[in-house]
C-alpha cells in the first residue's frame, strides 16, 4: 500500500505567521487611529486655547481703552493720577524718556467649550503714552495666556480736539435772538454785520462747524451757513464741556505753564530781560524796537501783565489804547502820537494777556493798533473764495532759541513743550482785549471770559480803506463773543483744524479718544 506524507507543522507555522502579521497590521492601524485621534484632540484643545486667549486679549484691550478714555476725559485729576485710581502702575523698566508705560492686570470671566464652569482669566493690559502733556496718540497692548498659549491684542488710539469749529462758545447763554453787544455779554455768539462791509464765518469746507455754542448763535448780514451752526446745546447730549473755567480742573490751558516759559525765555528788548512784560507800556515799546530787528517781531511765548491803576480797577493800564493813525484823531484820552507804541503788535508764537485780580470778565482794554500774531501772507486773499484763505501757523522762528520747545521749564515743575504741540496764538486770562484795528491772527484765540472784535475801519481816527480783520484757526470763548463790522471793511473767521488737533491743553481737556486701528 502506497502512503502519502503530510507536512502539518509547516502549514501551521505559515498560518501563525499570517495571523501575527495581521495582528501587527491591526494594532498599527489602531495605534495610528489612536495617535491621530490624540493629535486631533490636542490640536482642537490648542485651537480652543488659542481662541480663548485671543478673545481674552481683545477683551482686555477693550477694557484698557475704556480705562484710558475715562482717565482722559475726567474733569478732575491728571491723566496719570486717574490711571492710578483705575489700578494702573508705571512700569519703570519699559518706560523711556519719550514714553510712559502704565499697566494693570484685568480679570476676565471666561467659559471655553472645554469647560463647563466659567473661570477667571488674568489679562495684562499695558498703556503706552507719550510723556508730552499734549499726547496725540496712545497704544494699548493686552496679553492673555491660556494653557501655555499666549495671544496679544493691540489698539492704536488717537487723541484729537473734539469740537471742530471756527467759533466755540461754552457758556450756557440764553435764548436771545439779537446780535447786540449785550446779547453777546449774556453768554451768546452775536455777529452784527451790515450792507456796507463783509463778515464771513467759514468752516473750512465743512471740515468743522462754523459755530458751536451752548447758548444761542445769531447773525445779521453775515455769511454764515446755517446748516454748519450748532447752537442751544446746553443741557443736551451735544453740550460742550466748560473748558473755560479758570482756577478749576476744567481750565483749558495751564496759564502758569505758559508764564513759566515766558520767564525762562531771554529777551534783550524787555525791561525784565525775559518774555514776561510787567505792563503794557514796556510791551508796546518792545514791539516798536522789535520791528527794527531782523526777526521783525517778538518771538516765543509772550506774557503781558495787565494791572489796574485806577481806583475803580476798570480802566487800568491803557498803554495799548493808542491809534494806528493818531494824527487823525482829536482827543486827549489816548497816548500822544510821539509815543513808540503806535507801531502796533507783531508776535511770532503766543501772546498771553495776564489780567490782574481787579479785572472782571467784562472789563476791557482797547487795542486800536494792528494785531499781528503768526500773521499769514494775505496778498492772495479773496474773501469770496475760502480756498484762498492762508495760514501763518505754525510759526517759523527767526531765532530758534525763542521757540517754546527749546525752553526748559522742568526746574519750575512743568513739562516742557514738545515738538508737534499746537500752542494758542492769543489768550486772555479773564478780562477783554477789544480789537478795533486790523487783525491778522493764525492759531487759536482763547479766553475764559468775553471777547469783542469790532472792525472800526473809519471813525475813532481810523481812515483805513477796507480794513481787514482775519483769524485763521478757532475762537474759543467762555462768556460770549461779539463780532461786529458796520464799516466798509472785511471780517473773516475761518476754521483751521491744523491749529488745534494737537492743542497743548491741560490734561488733554477738549480732546476725544478714538481707536484708529486694531492689531
Amino acid at each position: 500500500m502506497k502512503t502519502i506524507s503530510q507536512n502539518k507543522s509547516q502549514e501551521q507555522g505559515s498560518a501563525t505567521i499570517m495571523y501575527m502579521v495581521m495582528m501587527v497590521v491591526v494594532i498599527s492601524l489602531i495605534a495610528a487611529a489612536v495617535s491621530y485621534l490624540s493629535g486631533t484632540v490636542r490640536m482642537e484643545h490648542r485651537r480652543s486655547d488659542m481662541l480663548n486667549a485671543q478673545e481674552c486679549a481683545e477683551g482686555g484691550a477693550a477694557i484698557g481703552c475704556n480705562d484710558l478714555n475715562t482717565a482722559f476725559t475726567a474733569t478732575s485729576g491728571t491723566l496719570a493720577s486717574n490711571l492710578a485710581t483705575a489700578g494702573y502702575v508705571l512700569n519703570t523698566t519699559l518706560s523711556t524718556a519719550q514714553t510712559n508705560v502704565y499697566q494693570r492686570t484685568i480679570t476676565i470671566s471666561t467659559s471655553p467649550p472645554s469647560q463647563t464652569v466659567a473661570t477667571s482669566q488674568p489679562v495684562l493690559a499695558q498703556i503706552s503714552l507719550p510723556t508730552s502733556s499734549s499726547a496725540t496718540s496712545s497704544t494699548i497692548v493686552a496679553t492673555a495666556t491660556v494653557n501655555k498659549v499666549t495671544q496679544t491684542s493691540t489698539a492704536n488710539l488717537t487723541m484729537k480736539w473734539g469740537f471742530p469749529a471756527a467759533i466755540i462758545s461754552t457758556n450756557a447763554g440764553t435764548n436771545e435772538t439779537g446780535t447786540s453787544k449785550s446779547d453777546a455779554q449774556a453768554g451768546n455768539v452775536a455777529i452784527a454785520g451790515s450792507s456796507s462791509g463783509t463778515v464771513i464765518v467759514d468752516s473750512d469746507g465743512g471740515q468743522g462747524k462754523a459755530i458751536l455754542a451752548n447758548g444761542s448763535a445769531n447773525w445779521d448780514t453775515a455769511t454764515v451757513t446755517k446748516t454748519q451752526v450748532s447752537a442751544g446745546n446746553y443741557g443736551t447730549a451735544n453740550q460742550i464741556p466748560d473748558y473755560t473755567a479758570q482756577g478749576t480742573s476744567n481750565a483749558l490751558f495751564d496759564f502758569n505753564r505758559f508764564i513759566a516759559a515766558a520767564d525762562a525765555t531771554p529777551n534783550s528788548l524787555s525791561a525784565s530781560g525775559t518774555n514776561h512784560f510787567t505792563n503794557l507800556a514796556t510791551f508796546m515799546q518792545a514791539n516798536a524796537a522789535a520791528a527794527a530787528t531782523p526777526a521783525g517781531a517778538l518771538e516765543g511765548i509772550i506774557v503781558v501783565d495787565v494791572t489796574a491803576t485806577s481806583s475803580s480797577g476798570k480802566t487800568g493800564d491803557v498803554g495799548i489804547d493808542v491809534l494806528a493813525n493818531p494824527e487823525n484823531y482829536v482827543g486827549t484820552s489816548y497816548m500822544p502820537a510821539t509815543n513808540p507804541q503806535i507801531h502796533g503788535i507783531t508776535v511770532r508764537g503766543t501772546l498771553f494777556f495776564n489780567f490782574g485780580p481787579a479785572y472782571g470778565p467784562l472789563d476791557k482794554i482797547f487795542n486800536r493798533t494792528p494785531m499781528n500774531i503768526n500773521p499769514a501772507n494775505l496778498s492772495g486773499l479773496n474773501p469770496a473764495d475760502p480756498t484762498t484763505y492762508p495760514s501763518g501757523y505754525p510759526p517759523t522762528y527767526y531765532d530758534p532759541t525763542k521757540n517754546p520747545v527749546n525752553i526748559n521749564i522742568t526746574s519750575q515743575g512743568y513739562t516742557n513743550f514738545a515738538p508737534g504741540e499746537d500752542l494758542p496764538a492769543l489768550m486772555y486770562s479773564i478780562g477783554t482785549v477789544d480789537m478795533h484795528s486790523s487783525v491778522n491772527i493764525s492759531g487759536v484765540v482763547y479766553t475764559p471770559s468775553y471777547m469783542e472784535e469790532e472792525n472800526m475801519a473809519t471813525g475813532e481816527g481810523f481812515k483805513i480803506p477796507n480794513q481787514l480783520q482775519y483769524i485763521k484757526g478757532s475762537v474759543i470763548v467762555g462768556l460770549g463773543y461779539f463780532l461786529s463790522n458796520q464799516k466798509v471793511a472785511t471780517t473773516i473767521v475761518s476754521y483751521d483744524p491744523n491749529t488745534l488737533n494737537s492743542l497743548a491743553t491741560k490734561g488733554g481737556a477738549g480732546k476725544n479718544l478714538k481707536v484708529a486701528y486694531w492689531q
